[in-house]
């Protein structure tokens, strides 16, 4: 394909595999970006995939709450008496 290109096409890429060639630093990273940004991105992404489903929200805390009040009612008042070791496990 190189003969259906201009000729001033072609010297502009030419020019630019040699300006990338020699701009690469010896510190170059494997990511585009630091971990720090990436983090707050990533989050930031996260949060907002969240927010854009407010009863899946809603629904999460409700179901937290009902697990909770269900495990608290049923260990409420189980291994209170200090009696026998194994009154805590309801044995």
């Amino acid at each position: 394909m190189p003969t259906l290109l201009p000729a001033s096409l072609s010297q502009q890429a030419s020019s630019i595999e040699d300006h990338s060639a020699t701009a690469a630093s010896p510190q170059a990273s494997l990511y585009a970006q630091p971990f720090a940004r990436q983090l707050v991105e990533c989050t930031r992404k996260l949060l907002t995939a969240y927010w854009r489903m407010p009863a899946y929200n809603f629904t999460r805390l409700c179901m937290t709450v009902v697990v909770a009040l269900v495990f608290g009612f049923m260990y409420m008042g189980v291994g209170s008496s200090n009696n026998a070791p194994c009154d805590h496990s309801g044995l």
